[in-house]
């Protein structure tokens, strides 16, 4: 008489938890595919085509980018693709608009992230600081803001240049990989005087004459980006405009990624 093996008879079970763990993971994946392509049949029917970058003419090198940092942003259906008016800038300083419908506008400026130059100076005074750091960034981007404004509406401006923003988390899906998280800085400000009403009422209100303006900080590496979205204040409320500017912020790419972006739209234009 054999003895009896008693691994043997653990080996289907065994096999059955593999099989059963294989079909989970891959139900997984199945599921995350078919959430992904949702998201993104949901992106396409809100948003248009990428921004293109503003360029500048050189008599000596040709075109080339007016912003020191290339980016990658698909707006809300309705913008144009080409910058408009302005750029609106405090000294050395950029922020180009885009002109959606009526009553919006994507406003972007870019720029490097300023090193830490202090060191390098004190052995080089001939050193340079390149780029801006965060805050000085930001101060500048409310100062193209207030100048936007003041041309735009023919009336200074009386948005807010307090610095106070709040950081948010934003999950970003790819049709490749696992989604990923970036974080921004946001803040909104606004000409209404009641900006605690989601609707505005009166007869100046429904003629659209106030505005919020969204602020998106973001930040990657030695890059930074600011994207503004200007909305009537009627409007405030609306799903599928607030849908639009979460589809759209999503979106946002910055440095070489930014034009490996571009690529894959095209393709999938094709």
């Amino acid at each position: 008489m054999r003895p009896s093996k008693p691994g043997g008879f653990l080996m289907f079970p065994l096999l059955f938890l593999a099989a059963g763990c294989g079909l989970s993971d891959y139900e997984k994946h199945v599921d995350e595919t078919s959430v992904a392509l949702k998201r993104f049949d949901e992106e396409n029917k809100a948003l248009g085509d990428p921004l293109e970058l503003p360029m500048i003419m050189d008599k000596k090198t040709g075109s080339r980018s007016a912003l020191p940092v290339d980016f990658y942003l698909r707006p809300q259906k309705g913008t144009k693709p080409q910058p408009a008016g302005g750029p609106f800038q405090p000294q050395d300083f950029a922020l180009f608009r885009y002109p959606g419908p009526a009553g919006f506008n994507v406003l972007v400026a870019a720029s490097k992230v300023a090193k830490d130059v202090k060191d390098a100076k004190a052995k080089d005074p001939k050193v340079k600081k390149v780029g801006m750091t965060t805050k000085e960034f930001q101060q500048k981007v409310r100062q193209a803001l207030a100048e936007f404004y003041a041309k735009e509406f023919k009336k200074p401006s009386p948005l807010s240049l307090a610095e106070k923003t709040d950081r948010i988390e934003v999950t970003v899906f790819s049709a490749k990989g696992p989604p990923t998280k970036r974080v921004f800085e946001n803040q909104i400000l606004t000409d209404d005087p009641d900006p605690v009403k989601n609707k505005p009422a009166g007869p100046d209100k429904s003629r659209d004459d106030y505005h919020d303006f969204r602020l998106f900080f973001y930040q990657t590496g030695f890059d930074q980006a600011a994207i503004i979205y200007q909305i009537p204040a009627a409007r405030r409320a609306e799903n599928d405009v607030n849908l639009a500017v979460d589809y759209s912020i999503r979106t946002l790419t910055l440095g070489l990624d930014s034009l490996n972006k571009r690529v894959e739209f095209r393709k999938r234009q094709r």
